[in-house]
């Protein structure tokens, strides 16, 4: 976290006062850096990049792991796609493109040996989109729904693989 902070304090950002707000603001610099910016809101992407990250860290973290075979990732990027192309926001558009643009222009990092995977630069990045993905299904959990929370808190907040993530 000291290098995240470090970076805040050259760019003369505002620190915020926890983790996932130092976390939150490096990544949106990263995102607005000139080399980035443009690739990220242009096709195949669009801007969504959080959704595929997100993605791409729950089933990380679900599995225990901290990378994700070429193949899964795949899988998992076309899912999201296809959620995206149904729900109007994106064109079609193939996991390998996505993917690559991910690893040029953001915090995803293509590994070749000894399998080609795709891990996040750093774990903490990937428990912070896993956390993003966990505080939407919580918000979308009905206050009245109390098999959902109690679903939720089974699968989540009982499961020490998410222990970094719900903190």
């Amino acid at each position: 976290v000291l290098s995240e902070v470090a970076s805040l304090f050259e760019a003369g950002a505002d620190i915020p006062s926890t983790k996932i707000g130092i976390l939150r603001e490096v990544l949106r610099l990263q995102e607005q850096r000139d080399e980035h910016r443009n690739a990220l809101l242009t096709a195949p992407i669009f801007g969504r990049q959080t959704d595929y990250l997100k993605a791409l860290a729950m089933e990380m973290t679900r599995r225990g792991a901290v990378d994700l075979a070429e193949a899964e990732a795949r899988t998992f990027t076309a899912d999201v796609t296809k959620e995206l192309v149904a729900s109007g926001q994106l064109s079609p558009a193939g996991s390998p493109e996505i993917l690559a643009r991910l690893t040029a222009h953001h915090v995803l990092e293509r590994i070749d040996y000894p399998i080609t995977a795709f891990q996040f630069e750093h774990q903490q990045i990937q428990e912070y989109y896993a956390a993003l993905d966990l505080f939407e299904r919580l918000l979308d959990l009905g206050e009245a729904d109390q098999e959902a929370t109690d679903r939720f808190t089974e699968q989540y907040v009982n499961d020490p693989v998410w222990s970094e993530p719900i903190q």
